[in-house]
């Protein structure tokens, strides 16, 4: 309904002229129906979201992903058929453990003994000397990554065949070497008074809010800094104790090559019994042979 033009001079002259009250009618019931409108839609726009479940990723699309990421880093095609082809086998078992498929539990790779392998636990990854166990997690993180200009755009097949984003799986996790990590606590100050290095609290923030992969473990020096502490110690068991995954990369024992017994008991040696015991229930625990591949 249009406003009158005589609706002023109407309303000065008698406020309840029919026309002056039918269109005062008129605009309040336009106001209310305007105000409802408002608030449903208020309500659509804040009302929860069921979180789109996605279906299991296809493992021969993320192999595909895989064998061109390890290229485009590397400089090298896969090689499938290192050391009597543990290098897939390898391959396969990290594939079938990211993508939670069952199949992880048939992998030979892994170690049985006082442990049970779950797909809840993280990785003890432990090998030789250049068998490819660090490339190959380096590979899967920067595939996983999903930053501005790499990975966001990577899109996998899921097992329905029905394409999708790589980074809405969230199996990103951040990359350390152990020793860079003791440099790192080294480099701490204790306050905020400066803005180019971090203090503790961050440093602890980083270890320990979210999925990390460790590479070269036990090959680390003695922090010193705020007093002598053995740091991995201390972060694998405030991981342990918040229930955070992690991933770790480490050699057997010098001393006693492809000795899986002497592999674990270097835990035990350098963090303490506390920290051996738990890696059972912390990891599962994989187990490579082989000869160096580096040249």
């Amino acid at each position: 309904m249009k406003r009158p033009a005589t609706y002023e001079l109407r309303k000065q002259i008698d406020p309840n002229d029919p026309v002056v009250v039918a269109y005062e009618k008129h605009q309040k019931e336009q106001h209310a129906e305007l105000i409802e409108k408002t608030r449903e839609a208020s309500k659509r726009i804040n009302r929860p979201t069921t979180p789109v479940k996605l279906n299991k990723i296809n493992v021969e699309s993320l192999k595909s992903i895989f064998v061109k990421v390890w290229r485009e880093l590397h400089g090298i095609d896969f090689d499938f058929n290192l050391n009597n082809k543990q290098s897939k086998l390898l391959l396969y078992t990290l594939m079938y453990y990211f993508t939670s498929n069952d199949r992880f539990y048939n992998s030979p790779l892994l170690f049985s003994d006082n442990t049970n392998p779950d797909l809840s636990k993280g990785l003890l990854i432990i090998g030789p000397y250049g068998v490819g166990k660090t490339k190959m997690m380096k590979t899967f993180q920067h595939m996983f990554f999903g930053g501005v200009g790499m990975e966001e755009n990577q899109i996998i097949m899921d097992e329905s065949g029905k394409p999708e984003f790589l980074y809405k799986y969230k199996l990103n996790f951040s990359s350390y070497t152990a020793n860079g990590t003791v440099i790192a606590y080294e480099s701490c100050k204790s306050d905020n008074t400066s803005s180019e290095k971090l203090n503790k609290d961050d440093f602890w923030n980083k270890m320990l809010s979210s999925t990390i992969y460790v590479d070269d473990l036990l090959t680390e020096n003695e922090a010193s800094n705020f007093g002598k502490v053995n740091l991995f110690s201390k972060i694998l068991h405030e991981r342990y104790e918040n229930k955070k995954i992690t991933y770790l990369t480490c050699n057997y024992n010098k001393n006693f090559p492809l000795d899986k017994e002497e592999a674990l008991l270097q835990f035990s040696e350098k963090y303490g019994t506390h920290i051996y015991d738990r890696l059972f229930e912390m990891f599962n625990i994989i187990f490579l042979t082989g000869k160096s591949n580096r040249k």
